[in-house]
């Protein structure tokens, strides 16, 4: 509950409007109702995120489908009841669409049957991937490690800010409201304050995630549909299969590294 406080506390001071928080159902342990009625009191909606976060290409369509019924209870009970245009809201896990073209239509197919916006991302920097390394850094009490991970976490975020900036404008001509992804964790706790200031000083302006979402670019599939994963500017680079556009490097094989005893030998880590 701490950690989510702190995720709370630093939205208000920014006065981030109507932040979606996306839910796992499956995954919730009975302490975390009180942490998702905190985000439903501070005015923020909460969405569908699947029960159990799967992977379509491990366990299919139907049973993916299956997975977002699973989730759709408990936001019914933290939401109340007429409120289902609230939490029709849905982010793929991993950002998977399907596995290829056609699992993608269909999956977008069916969320739509049931009543889903989807929520597309613009701006992913991987923010998860940070709370592994942050939380063995904190246990070593290495702070010259941390202030490490904060300056490439700083850098990250507005790298990632300025491409999905440029990309779109110049894919669009017009400059587009983003959605920027961001997880629950030590590290976001720890450093969302920061992140937000930055992102302020680079001259955002918050809006909700309602409002971005009205916006043409996220009413309509990147045409044709070449991608099923990624955030939208990647989808739609791909699908005009357009060079010029280079992507930021990822910082995920040094994260995995950080703060490791010299025995120990790093994972893979997923959201």
């Amino acid at each position: 509950m701490a950690l989510h406080r702190s995720l709370l506390e630093a939205l208000s001071r920014h006065r981030v409007p109507r932040v979606c928080g996306f839910v796992n159902s499956g995954r919730a342990r009975p302490g975390d109702r009180a942490a998702l009625e905190a985000w439903v009191a501070a005015g923020y909606p909460l969405g569908n995120h699947t029960a159990n976060h799967p992977d379509t290409g491990k366990v299919g369509i139907d049973a993916y489908l299956a997975d977002v019924d699973a989730g759709e209870p408990l936001l019914a009970q933290l939401l109340g009841p007429g409120h289902e245009r609230v939490w029709k809201m849905f982010r793929y896990p991993f950002l998977f669409q399907g596995t290829d073209v056609p699992s993608r239509l269909q999956l977008r197919r069916a969320l739509v049957e049931r009543g889903y916006c989807i929520a597309e991302v613009t701006i992913d920097f991987e923010d998860w991937a940070y709370n592994a390394p942050y939380v063995r850094c904190l246990e070593r009490r290495d702070d010259a490690s941390i202030a490490a991970l904060e300056s490439m976490t700083l850098d990250s975020a507005i790298s990632q800010l300025h491409w999905a900036d440029d990309t779109l404008r110049r894919l669009t001509g017009r400059r587009v409201p983003h959605v920027l992804l961001l997880h629950a964790g030590a590290f976001d706790a720890h450093f969302l304050d920061r992140w937000l200031t930055a992102h302020e000083q680079a001259g955002v302006r918050w809006i909700s995630l309602d409002e971005a979402l009205e916006d043409p670019v996220f009413q309509r599939e990147p045409n044709p549909p070449r991608s099923w994963r990624a955030e939208l500017p990647v989808q739609m680079v791909r699908a005009r299969q357009l060079d010029g556009f280079p992507f930021p490097p990822s910082v995920g094989p040094l994260l995995e590294r950080l703060c490791l005893a010299g025995g120990e030998r790093a994972a893979r880590m997923e959201p």
